[in-house]
């Protein structure tokens, strides 16, 4: 638009002087004098010039529209008055006059003849139509303001077009421009009552306010946006075609807030609305392509409610090489049932090994928030692409990309980036491509390409000043900043971090400032470990430097990551069931069982003996064979195999179920009211907590400093870690959920006092001993299994250590200690030692409490069979350790120096673990004991035959291995407390150990067999007939025969004949060979 080259003092400034009324009023009078004192060719020129917002010959003459050679000397004249002011144009000398004067000439113009000022601007419209300007936007507004007093419907259509093309292309002056012609208008519209339809100007009016909100939003004054959207929703008389507009600007509003609830709700409203009127079949194209573009902001109030529950601005690096491909790797499997929900989204690209890292941390929660963006995206592509304008219809890709890029898939977002930058001009415009710029350069930045994005940062950050876009131009001189470091121009690089960290402090933009500020010291940190050993950077003292500029902001924010209960819980469980499943598999795969094979060769007259229960037989030279230790073994390891997918079907079915349990009851509200937590450093303390409360404590005021970091390795988990800190009476944990946190947690290492005292209970499960151990043991098992495997009688299996009775099979079972005991500690003992110190609510005691408890009543309702081994103590020993622990933790846990609990809860809790622990206890003594006494006659049993001892030698040996059997099989099946009765607990099926490698079921096999060897028949049989109310269906026909014999031998005599049978052998299979001779 041409520019004032210089203008008279206003004349309303000098009557404002005047004593006598205002000065718009003094200057509507002096003008009014003005006139009536012209000839009235010259008055017509007078209102003539004041009705377009400037004017040449050509455009006066248009509105004139008299052929009567005059126009050429009005021009001139019209300048000698002081409100006309010339204008510089390169292509005519033009004037224009002064806005005040100008309202008040168009307001006579309107009083005195109505339809000559509506005639003149139809003739202005044409003029405009007819005679293009250089300068565009200048004639669409010029033709749009002559229109409202022409066609208001059709111009009130074309302002919100207008508005729209300014407002993709970032074109603030040209929005300003607009706003204000539509004010003008509508201002000059209200005179023109009642010849105006009023309905068309309230409509006007209230989208002129619309708009203008639009615009404040497009500036970033989202206070002022907000205030003018509520005025807008609370007009009685509000346009219903208006109101879905309304809707969405004010759910673009409420987001940028941080109210993604209310926002989603007032996008939805709105996309309904857009649906209602495409419906309806008015203006079918315009609602589709509205209802698509509020689609297009609901997905970005979704990808932003996912940022900001995931808790920080960028997604955490995991380790790179063959580590980073084996972690990826473990979060795939673990992340299956994730990654098939987002299938349903994202398409088949969450299956290919380049999106697996963003499976870390990335939990249900998280997932669907992105998930719900994408969707959205997805389906106003295609409409947009149809119905939308040429910048409309890349928008969708352009966020697709951005959602990407913001879940950590930083290769999927440079292609997206990278396709759209293919776009030409007129499609992109230069603001659009300087953004995708920007993202292109982030996503290659992540991907260690920063090269590449050095190049379209320095293209983009002069655009992006030329649109004045000062949150964008911020970001990408961080970026500018991060790609200098890591390519080794520091000293440039930490110039535009500390611009980009300054200037988001002036804003006061906290979050990112301080997202910032740690991601230039980590750069940083990151470039001097890349540096060859002994290669001094440059500067020599880049690590001070960048440590300076990071400590210049004053406050800083860390935001706090959303952790559904559920989800925490779940992961809790899954890390102390993983041991278990490693000792399930290796029980199931390989058992070892010390057992006994009769393997009798008889020799007798008898009638057949098929019939178990036949006492016809009269004679029986019974002479026992030897009875052998044998070792019970899975001859096929593969079995571990099918175990193996059972339980990683288990585990993908159950975290499947519980993922979409969470998804499907969890109010996107409770997200939003948990996720708004924040920890705030400042010089004076450090503060905790959202709007429904905070926690602040003075630096100085700070006494204790606590250290809880769990981690695998080096990185702390984040459910497993925290740092508390306590005053006299009070104490903050922070979790490792929060953004930064190992920055965090030592910057507020160097903030509190010198004289606080710090405990250190970190711990890292990897790097200690007990995982060395662990591995020992495991490895120990792994080796045992597979001697077994190649050869059950191997003498490494079978040799007794020195003064014991011990084999090494023999103590197969005790050698799961380790692979329980030591995830115990891990899984329960410190955790629980940190709640101590750290709880403030102990619900993780009460956890464990309730876990343990559980476990108890399973074995009470088993009646105590055994679950895992025999003999049978792993549950009563995880029992005792979590109930103890839990205990031991609610009675020490206090706040403040007080105790949480009462004495009636800690005493009462108390009486019941000591009664459960002595129950648990009873129940490992009683397993152990007789489990010793099973092994102790096993080993004169095999000492009988290794000896090869016969005669009075042999029964007195026999004869202690049957008493050690007996004393096995009573204590095995002794009430606990002398109370309980558990001789029933055989018939129960639920367990590993199956009823015949039971110590009862053992003891007895042996001792009925011994029973037989040393001609005690009744007593053989009565054993028998115990044994065959016990052992499984598979082993009764195998003792049925076991039974005869030994009932044949206590009732026959030599004297009797018959067929003599000379060899029946019972072989293990239940095989029956016999031989007759005559």
């Amino acid at each position: 638009m041409p520019q004032d080259d210089g203008a008279p003092p206003d004349l309303t400034e000098q009557i404002a002087l005047s004593a006598n009324g205002t000065a718009y009023e003094r200057s509507a009078q002096l003008l009014a004098d003005i006139v009536e004192a012209a000839h009235p060719l010259m008055a017509e020129a007078l209102y003539c010039a004041a009705l377009p917002h400037f004017y040449g010959l050509p455009l006066f003459s248009a509105v004139r529209d008299r052929e009567d050679g005059r126009n050429e000397g009005l021009i001139p004249r019209l300048a000698d008055y002081s409100f006309v002011i010339p204008l510089t144009s390169p292509e005519e000398l033009t004037y224009r006059v002064r806005n005040s004067e100008r309202k008040v000439l168009n307001e006579m113009w309107i009083a005195k003849d109505l339809a000559a000022y509506s005639s003149a601007h139809r003739r202005a419209m044409h003029y405009w139509a007819n005679h293009p300007h250089i300068d565009e936007v200048l004639q669409e507004q010029e033709c749009l303001y002559h229109n409202f007093f022409v066609n208001l419907g059709e111009a009130n259509a074309e302002l919100v077009r207008l508005f729209r093309k300014y407002y993709n292309e970032r074109h603030l002056a040209a929005i300003d421009h607009l706003l204000q012609i539509g004010q003008e208008a509508l201002e000059q519209l209200a005179l023109l009552s009642p010849d105006v339809d009023q309905t068309a100007l309230t409509r006007l009016q209230q989208t002129l306010l619309h708009l203008e909100a639009r615009f404040a939003q497009l500036q970033g004054d989202w206070g002022k946006s907000q205030g003018l959207l509520n005025q807008l929703r609370h007009q009685e008389t509000l346009d219903r075609r208006l109101a879905p507009y309304v809707d969405r600007a004010y759910g673009n509003a409420l987001t940028h807030a941080g109210q993604y609830v209310e926002a989603i709700e007032q996008l939805e409203k709105a996309v309904d609305a857009f649906t209602e009127a495409a419906q309806k079949g008015a203006d079918v194209e315009t609602a589709e392509t509205e209802r698509a573009l509020t689609m297009i902001d609901l997905g970005e109030t979704y990808l932003r409610f996912a940022q900001s529950a995931r808790g920080n601005t960028q997604q955490e690096p995991i380790a790179s090489g063959l580590w980073g491909q084996v972690q990826s790797a473990f979060f795939f499997i673990t992340s299956v049932p994730l990654i098939i929900y987002l299938s349903f989204y994202l398409g088949w690209r969450v299956w290919h090994p380049r999106f697996w890292p963003t499976l870390h941390n990335l939990d249900w929660i998280i997932a669907r928030l992105f998930a719900k963006g994408a969707h959205y995206f997805q389906t106003a592509d295609p409409v947009l692409e149809r119905t939308g304008s040429l910048a409309e219809g890349i928008v969708a890709d352009e966020r697709l990309a951005q959602l990407y890029l913001t879940m950590g898939d930083a290769a999927q977002a440079a292609n997206q980036f990278a396709q759209l930058l293919q776009n030409d001009e007129a499609t992109l415009g230069d603001y659009r491509r300087a953004v995708v710029q920007v993202g292109l350069a982030e996503a290659y930045i992540r991907i260690a390409l920063p090269n590449d994005a050095l190049h379209l940062l320095r293209d983009a950050i002069p655009m992006l000043e030329v649109y004045a876009d000062a949150a964008t131009e911020t970001r990408a001189r961080a970026l500018l900043g991060e790609a200098l470091l890591l390519t080794g121009s520091s000293s440039e690089g930490l110039t535009e971090f500390a611009t980009a960290i300054s200037t988001y402090a002036a804003q006061e933009q906290w979050l990112v400032a301080t997202d910032a500020s740690e991601r230039l010291e980590a750069v940083t940190a990151s470039r001097l470990e890349a540096l060859p050993k002994g290669t001094p950077p440059t500067p020599p003292d880049l690590s001070e430097q960048a440590h300076a500029i990071s400590n210049r902001l004053p406050r800083r924010l860390y935001a706090v990551r959303y952790h559904h209960p559920i989800l925490s819980m779940f992961r809790r469980l899954v890390a102390l069931i993983l041991p278990l499943a490693v000792v399930f598999t290796l029980l199931i795969a390989v058992g070892l069982d010390s057992d006994v094979s009769l393997a009798p060769n008889i020799e007798f007259r008898a009638t057949p003996i098929l019939d178990p229960q036949s006492t016809a037989l009269r004679q029986l030279n019974f002479s026992q064979g030897v009875t052998s230790a044998t070792l019970a073994i899975d001859p096929n390891p593969r079995a571990a195999v099918p175990l193996l997918l059972s339980i990683m079907t288990g585990y993908l079915g159950f975290s499947l179920l519980v993922g979409v349990f969470v998804i499907a009851y969890t109010p996107l509200r409770t997200i939003q009211r948990r996720d708004s937590s924040l920890v705030q450093l400042d010089a004076d303390g450090i503060t905790e907590g959202n709007e429904q409360g905070t926690q602040h404590m003075l630096w100085a005021q700070i006494t204790h400093l606590i250290k809880a970091d769990t981690c695998v390795w080096r990185l702390p988990i984040p459910a497993s870690s925290s740092f508390g800190l306590e005053t006299q009476n009070a104490r903050m944990v922070v979790g490792a959920s929060t953004s930064w946190y190992p920055a965090l947690r030592r910057r507020v290492e160097a903030a509190i006092p010198a004289a606080a005292q710090v405990l250190d209970l970190d711990y890292s499960i990897g790097r200690s001993r007990l995982a060395v151990l662990y591995l020992l043991n495991l490895l120990l098992l792994l080796a045992v299994a597979f001697t077994a495997w190649l050869s059950p009688r191997s003498p490494l299996l079978w040799q007794r250590a020195p003064f014991t009775v011990y084999r090494l099979a023999d103590i197969y079972p005790y050698l799961f200690l380790g692979l329980v005991a030591i995830p115990l500690w891990w899984g329960v003992v410190r955790p629980l030692q940190i709640v101590g110190y750290l709880g403030r609510h102990g619900r993780i005691a009460w956890g464990m409490i309730a876990g343990a408890l559980l476990l108890a009543l399973l074995q009470i309702v088993l009646l105590f069979r055994p679950l895992l081994t025999v003999p049978d103590i792993y549950p009563p020993l995880i029992c005792t350790v979590a109930l103890v622990s839990a205990a031991f933790t609610i009675w020490n846990i206090q706040v403040g120096g007080r105790r949480i609990f009462s004495a009636w809860v800690r005493w009462g809790l108390t009486v019941v673990v000591t009664l459960v622990c002595a129950l648990m206890v009873s129940i490992v003594w009683r397993e152990t004991v007789a489990y010793h006494w099973l092994v102790k006659g096993t080993t004169l049993r095999d000492r009988v035959q290794q000896s090869g001892l016969s005669g009075s030698s042999s029964s007195a040996l026999l004869l202690q291995a049957l008493d050690a059997f007996e004393r096995a099989e009573r204590q095995s099946r002794q009430p606990l407390w002398g109370l309980l009765k558990t001789d029933n607990a055989i018939e129960r099926s639920f367990g590993i150990p199956g009823r015949n490698n039971m110590t009862r079921v053992i003891a007895l096999k042996n001792a009925a067999a011994l029973s037989a060897q040393l001609e005690q028949g009744e007593k053989s049989i009565r054993l028998y007939d115990e044994l065959l109310t016990i052992i499984g269906q598979d082993k009764l026909d195998q003792v049925y025969a076991w039974r005869a014999m030994a009932r044949q031998s206590a009732n026959t005599s030599d004297a009797q004949k018959g067929p003599k049978i000379s060899s029946l052998r019972v072989g293990d299979e239940n095989s029956y060979e016999v031989t007759t001779n005559k």
